[in-house]
């Protein structure tokens, strides 16, 4: 990575291989989260979508009883690998849990469910 692309980054990022669910015309549909950083992430998805569109993504996380919900604007869409596009989101809002403990969950991985974060 040269000095220019490492300048331009604000947030570190952390590379995940975690499935998530896209909200897809309200059917949920499985998507691949590439890396997370504190303002978005770079998912992979079965096709190219339109920069500035909002998408909804939802979490399962082990011992935690109910869905998080992960509400984003399209910030950029290129090709990927094989028939997929890496498509880059800015996170607008998390619900059903504090922001920080959520990028703390995804970048730490799951804890068992005897240490689930307090709901929020």
């Amino acid at each position: 990575m040269t000095e220019a692309t490492q300048d331009r980054r604000k947030y570190l990022r952390f590379p995940t291989d975690t499935l998530v669910w896209w909200n897809n015309d309200w059917e949920p549909e499985p998507i691949t989260l590439v890396d997370l950083s504190a303002g978005g992430m770079l998912c992979e998805y079965p096709r190219a979508l339109p920069t500035g569109e909002k998408v909804s993504l939802h979490f399962e996380f082990p011992g935690f009883d109910r869905l998080i919900y992960c509400h984003c604007e399209i910030a950029h869409c290129r090709p990927g690998e094989h028939t997929y596009y890496l498509i880059g989101l800015r996170i607008d809002s998390v619900e059903g849990m504090e922001m920080d403990a959520f990028i703390t969950r995804l970048r730490n991985g799951l804890p068992p469910s005897s240490e689930a974060l307090p709901e929020t």
